[in-house]
């Protein structure tokens, strides 16, 4: 993500740049479904002998021996083997399936992220917030507009302001900021009151809101604007040029 002050893309459009083929192995370790039907794309067995196919634009489940174990009927479903779990959408909503292919949540959502860590992001009523790989709702669909968990936290929106959740849904640094960007090797980029500083990971400000304007750190170094004047500093908020 650009490490810019504007704010931050939903984490939903993620879920765009999903591959469609996410169950796909090397030939030589890919075991497929063995069925008479002829589906257009048939995917690798995962580890509980489950496989995604698709016929005419439709996806659904089969198991090993090609007995449909879902309609054939869902319009997109990508595949998350680390974390166990299937998201699968039907008529413009999305759900959680299990690695059976069994349904976690109902298809209710209006959007749903890529599974990072172990959460997702989901957007129901243009409220946005997170669930984990249970379907547990792990904050109040309550934001505006939130990012992907990096260095365990996540950037949230609210009434116009920003701050930070952790992955048990706890507001650990409020939501004072009229912009941030995400953690990057222990930094965040913060803005109040047109003012720009960093802060750590337990909301302590280690280089002050004090510029007019900034870049993120790249290299251990960042560029800031200060009365007119750019010039870089690192990470301890010391002039290096």
């Amino acid at each position: 993500m650009r490490k810019s002050m504007l704010k931050p893309t939903l984490i939903t459009t993620a879920l765009l740049l999903a591959s469609n083929m996410a169950m796909a192995f090397a030939d030589d370790e890919c075991v497929k479904p063995q069925t008479e039907r002829k589906y257009q794309h048939i995917g690798c067995l995962n580890n509980e002998g489950i496989s995604k196919v698709q016929i005419y634009g439709k996806y659904g489940f089969v198991d090993k021996v090609g007995k449909e174990i879902t309609p054939i009927k869902y319009d997109t479903i990508y595949s998350y083997d680390d974390e166990g779990v299937f998201t699968v959408k039907l008529n413009g909503k999305w759900g959680l399936f299990d690695n059976r292919g069994k349904e976690i949540t109902s298809i209710k959502y209006d959007e749903m992220s890529d599974f990072d860590e172990g959460v997702a992001g989901v957007k129901l009523n243009n409220k946005l917030g997170f669930i984990d790989k249970t379907g547990k709702e792990i904050t109040p669909l309550k934001y505006e507009m939130v990012t992907t968990f990096n260095d365990g936290l996540a950037m949230v929106l609210l009434n116009d302001k920003s701050g930070f959740i952790d992955k048990t849904g706890k507001e650990v640094i409020p939501l004072k900021y009229d912009g941030a960007t995400i953690f990057d090797d222990g930094l965040a980029m913060v803005t109040l009151n047109k003012k720009y500083g960093f802060i750590d990971k337990t909301g302590k400000e280690v280089i002050p809101l004090k510029y007019d304007n900034s870049s993120g750190f790249n290299a251990g170094i960042a560029e800031v604007k200060l009365n007119g004047e750019w010039f870089k500093i690192n990470k301890k908020g010391q002039r290096v040029d």
